[in-house]
């Protein structure tokens, strides 16, 4: 599949001339609060479409920067000395969220072994429920930090069995719950 940048691009300028003027002239508080909670609902599934596409492209520039390109890694063709320089220098975001990004990209990136076949990520759980947009980066940041520790000291079995139970808790499953729809 080709990637589509050019209606990538397109997007991103008819959100931002969709949002841009509405926002500036502050059209959400004319919402009625149905409308309000809705957009919210909608504003957040898009961001989260959104962070899953930031550390994944966080990531194979992370990939992308490792030794074995050599003088192909992009971060030399870029005139940078890290991918954290990179990411930031590209996205315009700080340190802490190039390292945020990266980090957990680390933990949802498929590997490719020498013979050129594809392997799992190590939370293969959460790189599904990432990309679909079940799953926000920020629980993502939750459930690598709480199974890091766990890594190495556990069966694969334990560690896939507790990184599905995080996934599910941390997936939104009871989305809307307590909120009546007036």
């Amino acid at each position: 599949m080709n990637f589509p940048l050019a209606d990538l691009t397109g997007a991103a300028d008819l959100l931002g001339d969709t949002l841009g003027s509405a926002l500036g002239s502050e059209a959400h508080r004319a919402l009625s609060h149905r409308e309000l909670v809705d957009a919210l609902g909608v504003i957040e599934r898009m961001g989260r479409i959104t962070d899953a596409a930031r550390i994944a492209f966080g990531g194979e520039v992370g990939r992308r920067a490792d030794s074995e390109f050599g003088d192909d890694a992009i971060t030399a063709q870029f005139g940078c000395v890290s991918a954290q320089e990179l990411v930031e220098r590209a996205t315009l975001v700080s340190g802490a969220t190039a390292r945020a990004r990266l980090r957990d990209a680390k933990a949802i990136t498929r590997r490719v072994t020498l013979t050129g076949q594809t392997r799992p990520a190590p939370l293969e759980h959460a790189r599904a429920a990432l990309a679909s947009g079940r799953l926000s980066a920020d629980a993502l940041t939750t459930i690598v930090d709480a199974l890091r520790p766990l890594l190495g000291r556990c069966s694969v079995d334990e560690l896939d069995a507790a990184e599905f139970e995080l996934v599910g808790g941390g997936g939104g499953c009871c989305r809307g719950a307590g909120l009546r729809h007036p």
